[in-house]
């Protein structure tokens, strides 16, 4: 696996779990930011 920064990027939400479906292992979230205006 390479380390080179230029293959992917990374991006960060500060998020609140509203949910989570357990058929399909993931979790449905709120983005906390977007609820304040901060986007």
């Amino acid at each position: 696996m390479s380390s080179d920064s230029s293959s992917f990027s990374e991006s960060w939400i500060l998020a609140e779990v509203v949910s989570y479906n357990r058929d399909k292992k993931a979790f449905q979230v709120e983005d906390v930011d977007a609820e304040e205006g901060k986007v």
